[in-house]
């Protein structure tokens, strides 16, 4: 998990909860699948529902979470940046144009 190198803790900890969340509603749903309709299923969708608006809501929250670690800083880059040559006979004729 390259997370474990790159994050501090609280960021490796949250990825972990998204992916138990994530195991659970797998769980819920493979139990439930196999189930007749009654109580014990309707409360294995429930739990599967609420494992999956868990997940949904993070989706807002990852560019929040992640941004720090996002950035990209132009001021740390040195852009090199060379004006063209124009030859000696064409900025005599854009001269002579204006």
């Amino acid at each position: 998990m390259d997370a474990l190198f790159l994050y501090p803790k609280h960021i490796k900890d949250y990825l972990h909860q998204i992916r138990c969340h994530a195991i659970d509603m797998r769980t819920y749903q493979k139990k439930f699948e196999r189930l007749p309709v009654g109580e014990e299923r309707s409360k294995l969708v429930d739990q599967n529902h609420i494992e999956a608006k868990w997940l949904n809501d993070q989706l807002t929250k990852l560019p929040v979470v992640f941004a720090p670690y996002c950035e990209f800083r132009i001021s740390q880059i040195t852009i090199a940046y060379r004006q063209p040559q124009v030859s000696p006979v064409h900025r005599l004729r854009a001269e002579n144009l204006t």
